[in-house]
C-alpha cells in the first residue's frame, strides 16, 4: 500500500499492483476533458481559445498571465488551426437588467458565463469554487443582484462554434486548471506530423 496525502487535505491509501487507486478514479473525468480539448486541436476544423482575464489583475498576478500568453502562443503556432483571442472583464458580473440593455459588452460577457455553466452541465462539472456566486443588496435600487466573483484567469476551448472545455472548473471533485490544459497542449503534434 502506498499512503499520499492529497492537497485537499485528506489521506489516501492506494494498492499498488492492478487495483486502480481512488485518485486514478477520481481524475478519470478530468482527463476525459482534457484529452477531449487535446483532441480536437491541432486537427482541420478551426478551435478558438478565449482567454478571460480580470481588468483588475494585481502584479502578483502578470508572471501567471504572461506564461498563460506564452503558452497559447506556443499552441496556435504549431497547430495553425487554432487561433486565441483574449477578453477583460471585472472582477465580478453581475445578472444583466433593464438598464444593461443597450450595452453589449455586458449582454458578451453575461452570455459568455451563461455558456460556461450550459457547459458544466453537460459534461457533469462545476464552475464553482472558482466561479462564486453571491447574491448582494443594492442600496439605491432596493433589489438584490446576483453576483458572480470571476478567477483571474480562464480559458474557454470551442470548436465548431461548440465549446468543449472551460478551465478553471472541477469534475468529479477534482480541479481541471489552467495550467493541467495549456501543458496537455503543448503535447498536441504539429499540424501536418
Amino acid at each position: 500500500m502506498e499512503v499520499r496525502a492529497s492537497g485537499r487535505g485528506g489521506i489516501r491509501a492506494s494498492p499498488r499492483g492492478g487495483e486502480v487507486g481512488k485518485r486514478q478514479d477520481d481524475e478519470g473525468g478530468k482527463l476525459a476533458i482534457i484529452e477531449t480539448i487535446a483532441s480536437r486541436v491541432g486537427q482541420d476544423s478551426p478551435v478558438t481559445i478565449t482567454l478571460w482575464l480580470r481588468g483588475d489583475a494585481s502584479p502578483s498576478i502578470q508572471d501567471r498571465i504572461d506564461w498563460v500568453l506564452e503558452q497559447l502562443h506556443h499552441v496556435t503556432h504549431r497547430t495553425p488551426s487554432t487561433e486565441f483571442n483574449v477578453r477583460v472583464w471585472g472582477s465580478y458580473l453581475r445578472h444583466p437588467n433593464e438598464l444593461d440593455e443597450d450595452d453589449p459588452e455586458v449582454q458578451q460577457r453575461w452570455s459568455a458565463y451563461e455558456a460556461f455553466e450550459a457547459w458544466s452541465a453537460e459534461n457533469g462539472c462545476s464552475l464553482e469554487p472558482a466561479f462564486r456566486r453571491r447574491i448582494e443588496q443594492s442600496y439605491f435600487a432596493k433589489e438584490s443582484c446576483e453576483m458572480i466573483r470571476l478567477p483571474h484567469i480562464t480559458l474557454a476551448v470551442r470548436s465548431e462554434g461548440n465549446i468543449i472545455g472551460v478551465a478553471p472548473s472541477v469534475v468529479d471533485g477534482t480541479p481541471i486548471t489552467v495550467p493541467e490544459v495549456l501543458t496537455r497542449l503543448q503535447a498536441v503534434p504539429e499540424s501536418g506530423e
